[in-house]
């Protein structure tokens, strides 16, 4: 899993703490809490290990278009 490349991100909005993602190509919008964002950050880190919760988190924001399986994937969306 990978970070979506469309993805554009504000750090501390709406409050501090938390982080808001957009997708240029889905254009959609999610407000990450501190533990969803702790884990799209190791995401984009490139982290090799992720416990089940922050697997379950990764695939909930694969579902919203944030996170894709694979670059490849992603170009063919596009």
């Amino acid at each position: 899993m990978l970070a979506s490349r469309f993805n554009a991100a504000v750090r501390d909005h709406p409050e501090p703490g938390h982080l808001l993602l957009y997708n240029t190509l889905t254009q959609a919008f999610v407000e990450l809490n501190p533990e969803y964002r702790d884990t799209y950050e190791r995401l984009a880190q490139r982290a090799p290990a992720f416990s089940d919760k922050e697997q379950a988190q990764l695939r909930e924001l694969q579902g919203m278009g944030f996170v894709v399986a694979d670059r490849a994937a992603e170009e063919r969306q596009a």
